[in-house]
């Protein structure tokens, strides 16, 4: 499964696609604001989670290797191939 690509950016209550098209609406509240932002930077933010990935190993020493679980862990759950809670 693949997502819509980056850049997302706020555009008032909505996040848009890089042709501005809607990927979801938000409500106008402080902590709908700080969602959106954070929605807005999840593309960014699971293209990063699996460069750092590919720099550390499972079998690193602490907190190396736990690091490297909670990206396994972070992408799975992007990817739909986790649980989510």
């Amino acid at each position: 499964m693949s997502h819509t690509p980056e850049p997302w950016k706020i555009d008032g209550a909505s996040i848009v696609d890089a042709d501005g098209f809607a990927i979801c609406e938000t409500t106008p509240r402080d902590e709908e604001d700080a969602n959106a932002h954070l929605i807005a930077a999840a593309p960014m933010l699971l293209r990063v989670c699996k460069e750092a990935k590919k720099y550390l190993e499972p079998d690193l020493v602490e907190p190396g290797r736990t690091i490297f679980w909670h990206l396994v862990e972070a992408i799975a759950k992007a990817e739909s191939k986790g649980e989510t809670e």
